[in-house]
């Protein structure tokens, strides 16, 4: 499901689970903690327990339970009960409370009454449970066979199906009802359970754990009550009195921190601010929104920073929870997953800041299967879309599409044409595609509910990730709204990322145009353990990566900066014995996705390559990542560590850092840096291709991007893509030019005859294209559009319309960017100067933050925390400042004096030679001067022949450089040669000199 993928297993083989050990972690910050949550008073002064809302008086009523308050508890319950026959929202709730304290026969009178209103499937599901506590066991059967009948597309119902054929001792009804849930939904928490339950019950002790680890997974550090309760059950049956032990100790610190949030509820209740009400009907939330006030960057420049965010809900209605079982076989939702899907049912604009592995995906993928539209994603990762639809539950993978440049012209317009009909109800897009007025027509026909931003951080000028066409969306969607028939006012925003500050937060919502509401579950993840290795060289860089990957087991990503380096590297952790491969852009298709799959499949531990790699890759289990070089800011550590440990185990982020990296950094972002010379070249090409006079004008990127790296080979500098559409966002920010929707540099047109519904504004069209019936000729878009006094939009929309009434038929050919030339600001200059100086300052200040926090002698959770304005009252505990690691039997560094102390005495000159000579003599392998240099400096980038060389490290106390060149002037005295036919330069000893040797 995308990073939807949930986290957090109970270990086999006897071992208590890791969700469990992660739940000690909080038992051991202090005893004064514990004795804080415990015997929470539960104050009930001055209120009346039917004006309390239902959800409170229900959760009441647990709570006394749990106490051995019983009376109290069923008075709560009464209370709650009072409305469950009215309404169908909260029998739910009541009928399982009720089941829960015992209270069955309330139970049948709420649920039958319940079911008489709707036929609802969680309905079932508490009457069979009630069936089954009674012994009716055959009516229970009965009432499954109706399900299959009925609800036979329902996960819900296998569900049922499965835990009723269980109750009867039918095993093989139940392992079927089970295997159906997963090939509905593999991650099903709920088929899951049942399949735990079932192995459990046949004695399959170990399939048990297995399926266990995947239903502690799906809830990482923050398992429900009802992960808990269920693994108790099977953790009993399988007798493991440990493993209950932590069970029973991790329910009793839930029940103090339930009752916790109880307390502070009734002090709400007690002020006023929380009563009950009559709850929305069901589906009252589905309900699209009918108008929201937008305000536009260019109406307003004081758009003010979203409010802090708010407590998380904990509760979910039934029919969310309904929706989620049948959709996604899941049982309940994780931290913050509510709010966010709520508020977009809801038609509230919203920002959702959630790390990686916490859920995003469902965030929108439920709300797009209960709104009533279709439900748009704008995503970076066009290579990742396939993958994420192919990874949604069966019953979402029929009505989801991604539509991007990987698929040929007629598969796009036929996927346009679903979306247009109704027929798809999410749909992956790059925000390159809003541009194309072709698909807006379409979102407009389709009646979109939601808009979906992922990678919200793309939008931020001056974020880790800066993507220009993201700064196209509200544009998009005023287009949408302006254009709209129904009047339905603008679309619901919402925005996901997994890292930004409050920066960046308040410029994603200036640059949408919107108040966006905040909803963040945190950046803390208690299973990440930061750690800063400080490294003085390049050898003891390489002997720490070593290190790292040896005694780190679990698959592993090595990010490194150059498409060399991730070569280089992989190249040593293979010589080193582990099984490592690279990744980087250089790499044709086929070459990449055999790395990926490779990786993905466990063929390959480590995988080094750019920082691209990793990104919307739903591998769960990586347990470590190691950042060679330094990352471009804070942020981007956070989101690139972050792909770490999705599993909710232990995993490791380590990042290298040494004196010279800021500064090496420093270079390494000045070369991609823009600058006044490159703006230049940028918009004199713009003027050429558009040509003298022009206005406006279509412009090839392609073209674009040649020309400029022609233009800039005297300089060195190449120009990519990416600098390119930049350059023009800079430009169009700097007033000089607009970039509207890309338009077809020609178009086909066949007009299908004069018809009675002819409008005026065809005729006008068919007349000045001079079109023939049935004859499809190729026109000029633009040059219609000037002739008929309409922009080339607006054209283009008409012709949209038009064919979709059946008058014409229209194909648009290679789109193009469609740049209009404005007077040119008499301050042009000094605007673009001032954007370029706002650029350079924001990344230095991003390097500064980054080496503050490797040098930082700070908890490493409490730095990242701070960086994000969140504030973390204790230190993590398990970050290196805070549980410095035992002493290993690692390499050390390797200092000059070490050095000089393995190798005996300083070489002079002739020595040196003569140790050349000999080593090249002594190895069973040919070596270039680089693997030369590495043997006799004793690296451990040495190949494993020279490793066992008695020359191995003999010249230790020179650098790797100095024996290179002694190397060099000896091939060009004549004492070396050179095979160049072989792949290193092999360096072989000529005659030459071996009579050096005897000589000596």
């Amino acid at each position: 499901m995308g990073d939807g993928t949930r986290t957090d297993a109970p270990a086999a083989g006897g071992e208590p689970a890791a969700g469990v050990e992660a739940a000690d972690t909080d038992a051991a910050e202090g005893a004064a903690e514990q004795e804080e949550l415990t015997d929470v008073p539960l104050d009930l002064t001055d209120l009346a327990l039917d004006e309390l809302p239902v959800d409170l008086c229900l959760a009441l009523a647990r709570a006394r339970f749990r106490r051995g308050e019983i009376e109290e508890a069923q008075r709560a319950l009464e209370s709650a009960c009072i409305v469950a026959y009215d309404n169908v929202s909260l029998a739910d709730q009541c009928a399982e409370a009720c089941l829960e304290l015992g209270q069955l026969e309330r139970a049948r009178a709420i649920l039958e009454a319940r079911l008489a209103k709707s036929d609802a499937v969680m309905g079932y599901r508490l009457y069979a449970q009630l069936l089954l506590i009674l012994g009716q066991q055959d009516t229970a059967t009965t009432l499954c066979q109706q399900l299959r009948e009925t609800h036979s597309g329902q996960i819900t119902a296998w569900n049922i199906i499965g835990d009723v054929a269980l109750a009867c001792t039918d095993l093989e009804t139940a392992q079927d009802a089970y295997a159906e849930i997963l090939r509905r939904s593999p991650t099903s928490t709920s088929g899951l359970l049942g399949m735990a339950r079932y192995h459990a019950a046949i004695g399959d002790e170990e399939a048990a754990r297995r399926e266990l680890a995947g239903i502690f997974a799906a809830y990482g550090d923050h398992p429900s009550r009802w992960a808990l309760h269920n693994a108790r059950e099977i953790a009993e049956r399988l007798g493991d009195e440990d493993w209950l032990a932590e069970l029973d100790a991790r329910l009793a610190d839930l029940a103090r921190r339930e009752d916790q949030r109880l307390a502070e509820r009734l002090r709400l209740a007690r002020q006023g601010q929380l009563q009950r009400a009559a709850p929305p009907p069901p589906k009252a939330a589905l309900k699209k929104r009918e108008s929201t006030l937008v305000i536009r960057p260019e109406e307003s420049d004081d758009i003010p920073e979203p409010p802090e965010p708010a407590e998380l809900a904990t509760e979910a209605p039934p029919e969310l929870l309904e929706a989620l079982r049948d959709h996604f076989g899941y049982e309940s939702f994780r931290p913050g997953q509510i709010d966010v899907i709520q508020a977009a049912l809801a038609g509230e604009d919203s920002l959702a800041l959630m790390p990686t592995g916490a859920g995003k995906s469902l965030c929108y993928q439920l709300p797009a299967m209960l709104l009533p539209g279709a439900t748009v994603l704008i995503s970076p990762l066009i290579a990742l879309m396939r993958d994420q639809v192919q990874n949604l539950p069966e019953t979402m993978r029929a009505h989801t599409a991604f539509i991007n440049s990987e698929l040929d012209t007629s598969e796009q317009e036929r996927r346009l044409r679903e979306l247009a009909e109704g027929r798809l109800k999410l749909v992956y897009v790059a925000p390159e595609r809003l541009r194309q007025p072709a698909f807006i027509h379409a979102l407009r026909r389709a009646r979109v509910s939601l808009f979906v931003i992922d990678e919200a951080h793309c939008i931020s000028q001056w974020g880790h990730d800066f993507r220009p066409d993201y700064l196209f969306i509200p544009k998009a969607l005023r287009a949408m709204a302006e254009q709209a028939q129904d009047g339905a006012g603008a679309l619901p925003i919402l925005a996901l990322t997994a890292t930004a500050t409050p920066d960046m937060r308040q410029e994603i919502g200036g640059a949408l145009g919107r108040r966006l509401r905040v909803i963040t579950t945190g950046v803390f993840r208690p299973n990440l353990r930061y750690e800063v290795e400080h490294l003085e060289s390049q050898e003891d860089k390489l002997r720490a990566l070593a290190a790292l990957c040896a005694e780190t087991g679990g698959p592993g990503i090595v990010y490194a900066r150059s498409r060399e380096s991730c070569e280089k590297l992989a190249y040593f952790l293979r010589q080193q014995g582990i099984k490592a491969a690279h990744y980087h852009a250089g790499m044709n298709t086929d070459e990449r996705t055999q790395a990926q799959n490779a990786f993905m499949s466990g063929q390959t531990r480590v995988i080094v390559a750019t920082v691209a790699f990793g990104m919307g890759i739903d591998k769960a289990d990586v347990r470590f990542i190691i950042h060679y070089n330094l990352p471009n800011s804070l942020e981007a550590y956070c989101q690139e560590s972050g792909r770490a440990g999705r599993d909710g185990r232990p995993a490791r982020c380590v990042l290298f850092y040494s004196g010279g990296d800021k500064s090496q950094l420093s270079r390494w972002l000045r070369q991609d840096t823009l600058d006044l010379p490159f703006l230049r070249a940028v918009y004199g090409e713009i003027r050429r291709q558009m040509g003298a006079g022009g206005k406006l004008g279509l412009v090839a990127s392609a073209e674009l991007e040649r020309a400029i790296n022609t233009l800039m080979q005297t300089s060195e500098r190449e120009a990519s893509d990416t600098m390119v559409r930049v350059s023009i966002s800079l430009l169009e920010r700097g007033g000089l030019l607009t970039r509207h929707f890309d338009a077809p540099r020609a178009a086909s047109v066949t007009w299908h005859g004069v018809n009675d519904q002819q409008p005026p504004e065809l005729a006008a069209f068919i007349k000045a294209a001079d079109l023939i019936s049935q004859k499809p000729p190729s026109v000029d878009l633009l040059a219609l559009a000037a002739q008929l006094d309409l922009r080339p939009g607006e054209l283009e929309e008409r012709l949209l319309a038009w064919r979709d009434v059946g008058l014409l038929d229209y194909r648009a050919n290679q789109r193009q960017m469609l740049i209009e030339l404005l007077p040119a600001p008499p301050d042009a200059t000094q605007r673009l100067q001032d954007l370029l100086d706002t650029l350079q300052e924001q990344r230095e200040a991003q390097i500064a933050r980054l080496a503050s926090y490797a040098r930082s002698t700070m908890c490493r959770h409490k730095t990242i925390a701070r960086h994000f304005a969140e504030a973390m009252t204790r230190s993590c505990g398990v970050c290196d400042r805070c549980a410095p690691a035992h002493p290993s039997n690692r390499p050390g560094k390797t200092s000059r004096a070490a050095r000089r102390q393995r190798s005996g005495s300083d070489a002079d000159l002739g020595a040196g030679e003569q140790t050349i000579l000999l080593c090249l003599l002594s190895l069973p392998v040919g070596v270039g001067k680089t693997g030369l240099a590495r043997i006799l400096t004793g690296s451990i980038a040495a190949p494993l022949s020279g490793k066992r060389s008695a020359y191995y490290g003999r010249l230790a106390t020179l650098s790797t450089s100095r024996i290179e060149k002694m190397a060099q002037g000896m091939l060009d005295a004549g004492y070396l040669q050179r095979d160049e036919r072989s792949e290193y330069n092999v360096l072989t000893v000529t005659a030459q000199g071996r009579a050096l040797l005897d000589d000596a």
